[in-house]
């Protein structure tokens, strides 16, 4: 694609106010966070600003998109998170176009902070996983007490700094948990609380990691999601990893964009707060090498980072997918899955994703509803051509699909 894009996932707090037990940065295995500093540096963020603002100069970078993070990224406080932005801005968009949005829990969100974020032009993500009850199983403070009202409150100011024109409307991230209904949950947020930009996150469990019975859960919850999504046929909400699944039935453009997506792993990368930089960050907690890549924006260009031996393995992943998958028909669209979710100790990369059969339930859910207004042989035309564009792939047959022993429209008979 022409428009070259890089998303950056910057920890500025390797520490947080809550201690949500389902925490992939914290609690998956990947400790490296004790050895860093809890807050950046100021200098480390010039060093930050000049690694990315040179590099996309130098490898034709349109955008770089930071999302400040954490752990808890309003923990360094509203004076230095202030000095930050100055930094970047000054650093990076002399040579390409800057977007900074900011992932909070939103417990210490207030007028000022969103006064802030204005100034920015900062898009704004709230963690929130549901209903009181349900939120405050998991997003509990360091005292064990609960977070929702803490974060609806933090919701509402934001709501309110987006209707006085301060801010654009914020968005959710919600953590899909156990034993949780998916429609309980999406009526309350986007009913209830109003938010209309979400996603739902699925745990970032593998193979040797991953509870067979939450991921078979999993698989009805998701069903579920698509279907109060579909039944509200509102177009004002985003659920964002719906729309990514969706949108390659409806355009060609689309089609393209979600190949890219899918084929480019360079395009997300993760830069802590000792400056050090690594690929997608859920990645180091399944493999060290992911972890100590070696480089830090102190001393390596973004062009020294791409050229690290770490890459083509990765390109090897996400292009050379497991043999099951070459005969699915959705694998054009799908490229295997995430790819932290396929790894196993034993095998590597080399495996379908733990969510298999959710996907083509998925899949076949949308096709089912996209056949109400688009050709058959129009579907089926943008199947065999993601194929080819992501794999060269011939064609597979509908129902064939053996990933996970489960046929493609499985959800007829759900």
């Amino acid at each position: 694609m022409s428009d070259r894009r890089l998303y950056v996932s910057f920890k500025i707090a390797e520490i947080c106010n809550l201690v949500c037990d389902y925490c992939y940065f914290f609690f998956l295995g990947d400790e490296s966070y004790k050895e860093h500093p809890k807050l950046i540096s100021a200098a480390t963020v010039e060093a930050v600003g000049q690694f990315l603002g040179e590099g996309a100069r130098d490898l034709g970078i349109n955008t770089v998109a930071v999302a400040m993070h954490g752990g808890e990224p309003l923990l360094v406080g509203k004076k230095r998170f202030t000095d930050f932005c100055e930094i970047l801005e000054r650093t990076v968009n002399p040579h390409t176009r800057l977007a900074i949005a900011l992932q909070t829990n939103g417990v210490l969100l207030d007028e000022e902070w969103l006064r802030i974020c204005g100034r920015f032009k900062i898009r704004v993500g709230i963690s929130l996983d549901g209903p009181k009850p349900v939120n405050d199983r998991s997003r509990i403070d360091r005292k064990g007490r609960g977070s929702y009202d803490k974060i609806v409150r933090g919701i509402r100011k934001a709501q309110q700094a987006a209707a006085d024109g301060v801010i654009e409307p914020p968005g959710a991230l919600i953590v899909i948990r156990p034993d949780t209904s998916a429609r309980e949950i999406y009526r309350h947020v986007v009913h209830d609380l109003g938010l209309k930009r979400l996603d739902f996150m699925l745990p970032k469990d593998n193979w040797d990691s991953h509870s067979p019975e939450f991921t078979r859960f999993l698989e009805g919850y998701s069903l579920d999601l698509l279907n109060c999504w579909l039944e509200d046929d509102d177009p004002t909400v985003n659920i964002r990893s719906i729309k990514q699944m969706f949108a390659p039935f409806l355009t060609d453009v689309a089609l393209d964009v979600r190949t890219n997506y899918l084929a480019d792993m360079t395009e997300a990368i993760c830069i802590r707060s000792n400056g050090d930089v690594c690929p997608d960050d859920t990645l180091p907690a399944v493999d060290s090498t992911f972890c100590t890549t070696g480089f830090n924006v102190h001393s390596a260009t973004l062009g020294d980072f791409y050229q690290a031996p770490f890459w083509s393995d990765i390109r090897q992943t996400v292009l050379r997918p497991p043999e099951e998958c070459t005969k699915c028909e959705w694998m054009g669209v799908c490229g295997g899955g995430e790819i932290v979710t396929r790894f196993s100790k034993a095998r590597k990369f080399d495996n379908p994703t733990i969510y298999c059969t959710r996907n083509k339930l998925l899949y076949g859910r949308i096709r089912e509803y996209v056949l109400k207004y688009i050709d058959a042989a129009v579907i089926t035309e943008r199947l065999e051509r993601s194929r080819k564009l992501m794999f060269g792939l011939p064609a597979a047959v509908p129902g064939t699909n053996t990933s996970a022993g489960a046929p493609a429209l499985a959800v007829d008979a759900a």
